[in-house]
């Protein structure tokens, strides 16, 4: 768990957009800048959905909440590797992430910018967002202005 506070969230972002800047083929993780996260073209790079997830992680422990992630497992199918989420009972489909704080439950799903939902995560999102009990979230990298202002 981070424990960074929003500033220090901001500050290490500014750090590695400086970084970035003075030299473009650096390995700076695009989902360690906010221009990364944004991705709205230009020099902008596009952040992969794992990249993403852990900085809505980020972002949910710099504003407070406590989080429980769902992560894939590495399996071996037919000499080929492949990685699931391992589900019981109806779980396949259920969001990425649950996260809560004093009066705040959330669900939520991390996309890229050009990931789809499959069937089964929109029969969740549909069941998660008429329980009445918390709020349903498609994160994506695009609507991370969105997100900061959500979670304050």
């Amino acid at each position: 768990m981070t424990n960074l506070t929003p500033e220090e969230l901001d500050k290490k972002f500014a750090k590695n957009e400086a970084l970035a800047r003075l030299n473009p083929a650096s390995k700076i993780a695009p989902e360690s800048t906010r221009e990364g996260i944004k991705a709205q073209g230009g020099n902008n790079l596009p952040i992969s959905e794992a990249d993403w997830q852990k900085t809505v992680i980020d972002l949910l422990h710099a504003y407070g909440y406590k989080v429980c992630e769902f992560r894939k497992a590495r399996l071996l199918k037919k000499g080929v590797d492949v990685y699931r989420t391992p589900f019981g009972a109806d779980g396949e489909g259920f969001p990425d992430l649950i996260a809560a704080r004093l009066h705040s439950l959330l669900f939520i799903e991390c996309k890229s910018e050009q990931g789809k939902m499959s069937e089964k995560q929109k029969n969740w999102m549909g069941l998660l967002a008429s329980a009445g009990e918390g709020e349903y979230i498609l994160a994506r990298p695009q609507d991370y202005d969105y997100l900061v202002k959500r979670l304050r």
